[in-house]
């Protein structure tokens, strides 16, 4: 007889995971999913925590439990009007370790893409008693990478594009149709 497979979620089914979470005083959306070493997985720009739907089950099945939260200014997640309040120190102190600190937890691996990379590096640098592992996709670490040679800097342009308030406007109204395909 075979063994029963345990039940994961699927890419379809992320938002049934998902719950409101008070984190440093404000109100997060987050996957909370699996038991086990924990794992927070961090969106990139202009993502939101849908973007690790096939990862979560893979790492819940894995044996680990997984936190996705949508990060400040994304999705469903607080958006402050201070330019401040982005700060990746900040954005690490008060939602990672906050996240951590809400559920419970000591330490956590954690997995960043893109903008989320930056989050973890800053948060492995600064915090890490409460980092296991790092995992950076397509992000070197801050001060180490994108400026080596001319086409490092063609490939980051953005970076510094999205310093100026001149990329929001450019971008208002196709953000949503990229994240909510509306």
């Amino acid at each position: 007889m075979a063994e029963k497979q345990p039940k994961s979620i699927t890419a379809v089914d992320v938002d049934s995971e998902t719950e409101q979470m008070r984190v440093s005083g404000r109100s997060f959306t987050v996957v909370d999913h699996g038991s086990g070493p924990t794992v927070v997985l961090l969106h990139g720009f202009p993502d939101t925590r849908r973007l690790w739907r096939h990862q979560i089950p893979a790492l819940a099945d894995a044996g680990f439990r997984v936190l996705a939260p949508d990060l400040r200014g994304f999705g469903d997640a607080p958006k402050p009007e201070a330019v401040e309040a982005y700060k990746l120190q900040t954005v690490v102190e008060e939602d990672v370790v906050g996240l951590l600190d809400a559920v419970g937890v000591e330490t956590a691996h954690v997995v960043g893409h893109d903008w989320g990379a930056q989050v973890g590096w800053t948060a492995a640098a600064t915090q890490p008693d409460r980092v296991v592992s790092l995992t950076a996709l397509t992000s070197g670490m801050l001060g180490n990478s994108g400026f080596a040679s001319a086409a490092q800097r063609r490939a980051l342009w953005h970076r510094n594009y999205f310093q100026f308030e001149a990329a929001e406007h450019a971008l208002r109204g196709v953000v949503p149709r990229l994240v909510c395909g509306r």
